[in-house]
């Protein structure tokens, strides 16, 4: 059994033959992981100004785009599950990779918590 935590990694597509893979799934599956990592990223820079700075803008700017970046990550949540039914082949891989945007929901509650007790 492989570690689950190679199915966050990118490359990894588990115990499927990659040359058989078709080429779009095999590159879709790298977005969850890089919009993950962009969303948290930018996300925690934005929170960590926020905490320094306390100006409002700052902030306000940190609260929507919290907000946004859940809108689209839950967006491709849905999208990558619709995904998982049409590639039926690969619905494990597809649900495992795309696990990683579930990660996100604690990080905006945590996020938007601290935010809205600032104001």
């Amino acid at each position: 059994m492989q570690p689950i935590l190679n199915y966050f990694n990118p490359k990894y597509m588990g115990n499927h033959d990659q040359e058989d893979m078709p080429v779009d799934l095999k590159n879709h599956l790298q977005l969850p992981f890089y919009l993950f990592t962009t969303s948290f990223s930018a996300g925690t820079l934005l929170m960590l100004l926020s905490v320094f700075t306390h100006a409002d803008d700052v902030m306000r700017v940190t609260l929507y785009f919290t907000m946004i970046a859940f809108l689209i990550n839950l967006i491709f949540l849905i999208l990558f599950i619709v995904y998982a039914l049409y590639y039926s082949g690969y619905t494990l891989l597809i649900l495992k990779k795309t696990s990683i945007l579930l990660l996100n929901i604690p990080v905006v509650i945590v996020y938007s918590f601290f935010i809205l007790q600032s104001f």
